[in-house]
């Protein structure tokens, strides 16, 4: 289940925009915090997974819709995730797991200040 929360939680200090927080639970409690920025038609999802079980994962797959009319109701056409670590072998079955396209090259650059 996604529920909104209205602090940011410490998982997410590093973000510096206007977020909305929501606290994600299963059976046993809190499994994880999601962050939702929605800009020009984008969704983009940044999910802090605390407790990884097949509890989570199924209420994970049974949120889906919840985060589809969240996003839609914010103006997303469009639902997009960002992973750094190119090493994450979890990542890509994460993906499937939720209904996301498989990853894409994507290109970025950086100038240290």
């Amino acid at each position: 289940m996604i529920s909104l929360i209205n602090h940011k939680p410490d998982c997410f200090n590093h973000l510096n925009y206007t977020h909305n927080y929501y606290e994600l639970k299963d059976d046993n409690g809190i499994y994880g915090y999601m962050a939702l920025l929605f800009v020009m038609g984008e969704g983009a999802v940044h999910l802090n997974i605390i407790r990884w079980s097949a509890g989570a994962a199924k209420d994970m797959i049974a949120s889906v819709p919840q985060l589809i009319k969240i996003a839609q109701e914010n103006g997303a056409k469009r639902l997009v995730g960002i992973n750094p670590d190119p090493e994450d072998k979890r990542w890509g079955k994460m993906l499937r797991l939720v209904g996301f396209e498989p990853p894409k090259l994507m290109q970025v650059s950086y100038k240290e200040i």
